[in-house]
């Protein structure tokens, strides 16, 4: 069943309450959210009358977390607080309705008129992912180590002991080098490995 339209009196007490849990009285929301649930499910019933499978208990959960985390960027002076909530509510909705097109495109059985698609073929294999980040990093330390070699010994040392974690100015002190010197050497190095 519908629910009475808002009123200008409704308005008025939700912009109320939620200014004043945006000043740091939380426990306004509660009243905010139970006086305006009925009014966002019909809401959600109207976008959502043909789409069944779109659970508009999550997307008002969502949308009351999503408030309550932002309340503080409330500004009744910006729009109204039913507009505020309502296009959060809105913005939650689609989202969840591109999410289950997309989950509705992904998951199909059946490519052609005798193709069945084994759905685990679809997913990249995690031990190939490894293998190649493995041989991506293993390259990009041969790199950064033949860079390092290429550098005078004294920046190579100074790079050394960055690495180490030593300080600038421990490094510096421990070379006998300005501190600027040792932060030039490590910043060309680094800018090398791009």
């Amino acid at each position: 069943m519908s629910q009475p339209k808002k009123t200008k009196a409704d308005g008025f007490v939700w912009n109320l309450l939620l200014t004043a849990a945006a000043t740091g009285q939380i426990d306004t929301l509660f009243v905010l959210f139970s006086d305006i649930t009925p009014r966002l499910d019909d809401l959600l019933a109207k976008m959502l009358r043909y789409r069944p499978e779109i659970d508009r208990l999550a997307i008002l959960h969502e949308t009351f977390l999503a408030v309550k985390d932002a309340v503080a960027s409330f500004d009744p002076k910006r729009g109204s607080a039913w507009a505020w909530i309502s296009t959060i509510c809105r913005n939650k909705a689609r989202t969840h309705m591109r999410k289950a097109e997309y989950r509705k495109r992904v998951s199909l059985d059946v490519v052609g008129p005798s193709f069945v698609v084994d759905k685990r073929a679809l997913e990249p294999d995690a031990n190939l992912l490894r293998q190649e980040k493995a041989e991506e990093d293993s390259a990009r330390l041969k790199r950064a180590m033949d860079h390092l070699n290429r550098q005078p010994p004294l920046a190579r040392r100074a790079i050394r002991m960055r690495l180490k974690g030593h300080s600038y100015e421990k490094t510096a002190a421990k070379l006998n080098v300005p501190v600027g010197t040792v932060s030039t050497w490590v910043h060309r190095w680094r800018q090398g490995l791009d």
